[in-house]
């Protein structure tokens, strides 16, 4: 398999406090915008939640459209991991064990889903349409995102709008005037806009939640399913927690929690409505205390969060057994063709390889889940043709194998009696690749190293050039070098043709010249060597000259009013360029 807002509790005055939690006692959040001015504020968002409908099992209906009207379910290892709605009108749960799958529909068809690539493609595909709306949207998982289109109702605010879709109760709000009726159904024409793209450009079918807020957006979203979608008004959320009235079914509430109010007797929402926030307060710390209080009154005040491109891009699998080296290298070198694919299609380029594994026999002894990680630095220019291909140059590929499977030999001894059940390997420390230059091509990488998570024993980098404990043994080869005056993992230096030949200058040149007081030698960007940059390429050096400051290229002083400074010795620093 791949792998994929703290509130201190109330410090202030006593008033202060009395009052907020005067607010949250009323059922309705809304009254009065006269009495109570400060209630309207947190219906001002507008939070669209977009759930894509049996997603993996859509993923594959969609690659094969004869099995849209047939069950079929998406299996990983022994698991129905998800099935479409054919097969859940047949009796099989969304997942379960395949036998138990198998015995409620004998017709159901598996399809093997352990290789999450294309379910990544499409979630990035569907991440990208909702994007195309240039509004914030916050991933969650692979098939569910937020959508804060609380500017795109401002936009539309005065015009008439009817809701689309469902509604939970009411199809009106019936006691807040602050305005979040119009808004939240112009929230609901903007959800059905949002699906129809969806499936006008990548043919998926999805189910939305709209609300004010996240947690009810997720909540409501629900309702309704397949291929619709579900409006709540601030009058209805008091209602709507009563119908369920069970605190583990509120999303981010987990068992250590749920267990912890049990022991209180506070497994219910009402029974925590109820209580004080003191008490909370005294059973968990500030911030849980907060989240369970606030949650359990429909408040939610966590913005959505734009995504940003993944810190890191892994594969794992999990197995019964590899027990011995050669096992162990081939399963290294299928899931790095795993990996090469998804950086291929990701765009960056990594500086840090971990590798994680789990040993049985260790886990016997310490914990059944236990697993290793090991890390290490690793030259971006290693994975440079992953740019232009889906796999890795065979130089470059044996390279990052040998690094993969040196810190594997860190966490298990692959040459003694081992039961590895676990197997990952991840990059992390990207460089975009994106919209550079030569320029940027050429300077000295910023080191990623500092602060990057070590565990088991890994301890982090000196500040110093040295490299993490998992690289203290690695051959020099290992680290990126320069040689000979040429950089060894680029072509770029490679033309022996001199750009800046001497031509005959005419009078009028050097008249011209010398009115405007320039220095007859062509220039070259500071930080360079003169030698070196006259080797280049024609079209680099003059991308170079564009993009940076320059120098004459003549080794002699330029005149000048202010005195010049001593030539620093050539090292790689300024032999690759200055940052």
């Amino acid at each position: 398999m791949e792998f994929d807002d703290d509130i201190d509790c109330f410090q202030d005055n006593f008033e202060e406090e009395e009052w907020n939690e005067s607010l949250l006692d009323v059922p309705n959040t809304c009254l009065d915008v006269n009495i109570t001015p400060n209630r309207t504020k947190c219906h001002e968002r507008c939070i669209i939640h977009i759930d894509i409908d049996c997603f993996y099992a859509q993923v594959e209906m969609i690659k094969n459209p004869g099995l849209r009207d047939k069950p079929i379910g998406v299996k990983q290892k022994n698991l129905v991991v998800t099935t479409n709605y054919a097969a859940r009108n047949a009796g099989v749960p969304k997942s379960c064990w395949i036998p138990e799958a198998m015995r409620a529909c004998p017709d159901l068809i598996l399809i093997n889903g352990e290789d999450l690539h294309d379910y990544r493609q499409y979630s990035q595909k569907i991440f990208d349409v909702l994007k195309s709306f240039k509004v914030p949207v916050e991933k969650l998982g692979m098939d569910e995102n937020y959508m804060d289109v609380t500017k795109l109702v401002e936009k539309e605010v005065g015009i008439q709008a009817m809701l689309q879709g469902h509604y939970l109760f009411s199809p009106d709000e019936k006691v807040c005037i602050c305005g979040c009726d119009e808004r939240l159904k112009i929230a609901s024409n903007i959800a059905q806009k949002v699906r129809s793209k969806l499936y006008e450009e990548l043919s998926i079918t999805s189910s939305a939640g709209i609300g004010h807020n996240k947690l009810l957006a997720k909540m409501v979203g629900s309702r309704h399913k397949p291929n619709d979608q579900t409006t709540i008004f601030p009058c209805d959320i008091n209602k709507f927690l009563m119908e369920f009235d069970d605190v583990k079914k509120l999303p981010g509430i987990g068992s250590a929690m749920v267990s912890k109010l049990k022991e209180h007797e506070l497994s219910k929402i009402s029974a925590v409505q109820q209580t004080s926030k003191q008490l909370l307060c005294e059973i968990f710390d500030s911030t849980t205390a907060n989240k369970i209080w606030d949650f359990c009154h429909g408040v939610d005040d966590t913005e959505v969060k734009m995504s940003l491109p993944s810190k890191s891009i892994g594969v794992e699998d999990r197995f019964k057994g590899i027990t011995n080296r050669d096992q162990s290298v081939k399963h290294m070198e299928w899931l790095l063709d795993r990996l090469s694919l998804l950086l291929h299609e990701d765009g960056r380029l990594p500086s840090v390889l971990r590798i994680t594994a789990r040993d049985h026999n260790k886990a016997k002894v310490v914990n059944k889940f236990m697993r290793e990680s090991r890390q290490t630095k690793i030259s971006p220019e290693l994975f440079r043709s992953l740019s232009n291909d889906k796999t890795l140059e065979i130089k470059a590929r044996s390279k990052v194998l040998s690094m993969a499977v040196d810190l594997l030999g860190k966490m298990i001894q692959l040459d003694s009696k081992f039961h590895m059940t676990l197997l990952g390997i991840s990059v992390t420390g990207f460089n975009e690749i994106t919209n550079k230059n030569i320029v940027s091509f050429f300077k000295q990488p910023t080191s990623t190293s500092t602060g990057l998570p070590f565990s088991n024993g890994v301890s982090n980098p000196s500040k110093k050039r040295s490299t993490p404990e998992s690289t203290l043994n690695q051959p020099a080869s290992k680290q990126a070098r320069v040689s000979d005056g040429k950089c060894t993992s680029n072509n770029a230096v490679e033309s022996k043709t001199n750009f800046f030949r001497k031509s005959n200058k005419t009078k009028n040149d050097r008249e011209n010249t010398s009115n405007s007081s320039r220095n007859l030698q062509p220039e070259i960007p500071f930080g360079w060597d003169k030698d070196v940059f006259k080797e280049l390429p024609s079209d680099i050096q003059q991308e170079l000259l564009a993009s940076n400051q320059v120098r004459p290229l003549s080794n002699k002083k330029v005149l000048s009013p202010k005195k010049e400074k001593p030539k620093k010795k050539n090292n790689l620093y300024n032999y690759f360029g200055k940052n």
